[in-house]
């Protein structure tokens, strides 16, 4: 990515997730030994890096539009708060401004209702968001292919099948700016406290540290590395919904950089992917891999669109008695 040579190392002495690196060059529905390490790292840790360079030309594109994102970021974020304000995302059901800008695929796409434009700069932007949308759907995409053919799901059950980009969805760009921290160094500060996505596939380009996963079993945090070329992509609720479990929704932060990162602002630009508004939260039907129902389980029936309003509006609006806390939980409040 452009000037990420000029940034500072990453430092060697940290705990370091053990991410797999799946490569794009090597389609992952189509080649078998990448579409299992897929599956592995989707069932394991629930995050892995998507190697992006030498891939095709489409590829190539995204990662020049990533550029122009990060470009973009700062410019977004120095204008008056009093702008940003007017579209405070906790009016706008979660598309909108809170230190970071939200930006709704059904927006760019002209497929809301009600549209949110946005200030100036974005507006100025609308080819490059929809080109970066258009591509980070694609890649989302191949990799619901390749886990649907692991699950051995028929067509007609494929995991693509519940993700169309034609049809009204959470899915958002979302822009983080995070100044540089004030800490001494060494000294972690919370950016974003812990928890796990809302959707199905979450796709990150960061190029200074600050991520951080807790592996399965483990007490100590561990910090993902930026690679260039690479996206960092996880799992989110949905997909442990739909597969019963199978698949694994990782819990993560966001922390300062480490080292001297930390004297840089922290920018990080993420597409999340959620399933179609109309789709129901439950366990497919279609593969034996998928784990059958406890007996005398029964699904609670919400579709994606009321499952994520209600996690978002109960946090937003701070409802924290035990009962409605829990169930904006999605799978985070899970121990192992």
């Amino acid at each position: 990515m452009s000037q990420s040579n000029e940034l500072p190392p990453f430092p060697e002495n940290l705990l370091i997730a053990p991410l797999r690196v799946i490569s794009y060059a090597k389609p992952v529905a189509v080649d078998l030994e990448e579409e299992i390490k897929l599956f592995q790292a989707s069932k394991g840790l629930g995050f892995f890096y998507l190697d992006l360079q030498h891939a095709s030309k489409k590829e190539e594109t995204l990662l020049s539009d990533v550029d122009r994102l990060f470009d973009m970021a700062p410019r977004f974020f120095a204008i008056s708060q009093e702008e940003k304000e007017k579209y405070d995302l906790t009016k706008n059901n979660g598309h909108g401004y809170k230190t970071l800008g939200q930006i709704s695929k059904d927006d760019i796409l002209s497929q809301s209702p009600h549209p949110i434009f946005g200030p100036a700069i974005l507006q100025n932007h609308h080819s490059l968001l929809r080109r970066y949308i258009e591509s980070a759907q694609s890649v989302h995409t191949v990799i619901l292919q390749g886990l649907s053919n692991q699950l051995g799901l028929s067509p007609e059950h494929s995991l693509i099948n519940l993700h169309r980009i034609s049809q009204p969805s959470g899915d958002q760009i979302r822009i983080t700016y995070a100044p540089t921290s004030s800490s001494t160094p060494g000294e972690q500060r919370m950016k974003l406290g812990e928890h796990t996505d809302f959707g199905s596939l979450s796709l990150l380009f960061n190029r200074l540290g600050g991520l951080q996963v807790l592996p399965p079993g483990q007490t100590a945090w561990h910090y993902v590395r930026p690679m260039k070329g690479h996206a960092i992509v996880n799992l989110g609720d949905a997909m442990v919904k739909f597969t019963n479990g199978l698949l694994r929704s990782n819990i993560h932060r966001v922390v300062s950089p480490p080292g001297s990162q930390a004297s840089l602002p922290r920018v990080s630009i993420v597409y999340f992917m959620r399933p179609d508004d109309d789709t129901e939260l439950k366990r497919l039907e279609g593969s034996e891999l998928i784990p059958a129902l406890a007996q005398n389980q029964v699904e609670e029936v919400i579709t994606a669109k009321d499952w994520i309003q209600r996690r978002f509006v109960m946090r937003m609006k701070g409802f924290f008695s035990p009962e409605t806390w829990t169930q904006t939980l999605g799978t985070e409040a899970r121990a192992s």
